[in-house]
């Protein structure tokens, strides 16, 4: 086995997943999600509540949807 990139954050890591070419990265107060392919940042979403947050994998359109508790409203939308 061989790495293909390696993350560094400031913060502790709360959780982590991948998923369809997708790696999303949970801390405290910030959501990302990376390209796995180039490990690219996609989005870079401002969590709250100590990272609390709920993400969900869509089986047919192969989507992330990311639930955050107390939102007032999509995250980019503003």
């Amino acid at each position: 086995s061989r790495c293909i990139g390696e993350f560094s954050f400031r913060s502790e890591v709360r959780a982590g997943t991948l998923r369809w070419g997708r790696v999303v990265v949970v801390l405290e107060n910030k959501i990302y999600v990376y390209s796995f392919m180039d490990l690219n940042l996609l989005h870079q979403i401002e969590a709250h509540l100590r990272g609390l947050c709920w993400l969900a994998f869509s089986q047919s359109k192969h989507r992330i949807c990311v639930s955050l508790p107390g939102a007032s409203s999509r995250p980019g939308s503003n």
